[in-house]
């Protein structure tokens, strides 16, 4: 999803901001969640097979990454900042990316640890807390899709200015 701009006479170009936060929102929440689901599925669907969630708890994280890392990218090159800002997002950005990385292979592993040894001890909770604030907290500058968008007409064409 790409953060949509609604054009007001007297403004200019405006950010609306109820659609960066829906898109924000759909890959923070959305995406972790069914990386976590899978391997209870895979779990129900092979019992017994520690090696279906060994593999998952690799190749899904990764992969989720991956397709994070596209869109995030696309996403931050479409924001109506400056090419340093965008920069620095960038690197905002990547560097969330390693928390959630790191949580999700965790969530992923916790389909084969015996019944009430998952989050035992309350400690587990506070890295894990300290982890998603990491993460939240990157995402936001990251995706921050700046304030308005400056254009500059040459006749009939009309493009974005850079700063």
């Amino acid at each position: 999803m790409s953060v949509e701009l609604s054009i007001d006479e007297t403004a200019g170009a405006r950010i609306d901001y109820t659609a960066w936060f829906f898109s924000v929102l759909t890959w923070d929440a959305a995406l972790p969640f069914l990386v976590a689901v899978v391997p209870l599925f895979l779990e129900q669907l092979f019992p017994n097979r520690r090696g279906v969630i060994e593999f998952t708890a690799v190749v899904l994280p990764i992969g989720a990454f991956l397709l994070r890392m596209r869109k995030g990218k696309r996403q931050i090159d479409a924001n109506a900042c400056s090419t340093k800002v965008r920069r620095i997002q960038f690197g905002f950005f990547f560097f969330g990316l390693l928390p959630l990385l790191m949580f999700e292979a965790v969530i992923t592993l916790t389909a084969i640890v015996p019944a009430g040894l998952q989050f035992k001890d309350p400690v587990d909770y506070i890295v894990f807390g300290v982890m998603g604030a990491v993460y939240l907290i990157c995402m936001i500058i990251a995706m921050y899709p700046g304030r308005t968008v400056r254009f500059i007409a040459m006749g009939d064409d009309v493009m974005k200015l850079d700063e």
